[in-house]
């Protein structure tokens, strides 16, 4: 178990937070006195996390649904478009950008 003072954690928590992936418990101290503790999910299960997060966006209106299981067969059948060798995505920016002033 690793301690670390409010100083510490604020200024490496995504160190602390590595720490916690790797399985570590970290606890946050402030003066000498324990006030948080950092522990992995139970069950090293980031899926179960993310689907809840998933159904609280869909019922705020955030998150929409897809009403497909996978992907349409006929966006898979094409190929897609390929760029020239001498294409540069900047260029596209800068050029749309002086278009549209």
């Amino acid at each position: 178990m690793y301690k670390a003072n409010i100083t510490q954690a604020k200024n490496a928590f995504s160190q602390l937070l590595d720490r916690v992936r790797h399985g570590q418990t970290i606890i946050i101290m402030d003066r000498q006195c324990p006030v948080a503790r950092l522990t992995p999910i139970v069950n090293g299960n980031a899926s179960q996390a993310s689907v809840g997060r998933v159904q609280r966006l869909e019922r705020a209106g955030w998150l929409i649904p897809s009403r497909h299981d996978t992907l349409p067969k006929s966006i898979l059948a094409h190929k897609p478009p390929s760029t020239e060798n001498t294409a540069s995505a900047v260029q596209a920016l800068l050029d749309n950008r002086a278009n549209e002033r």
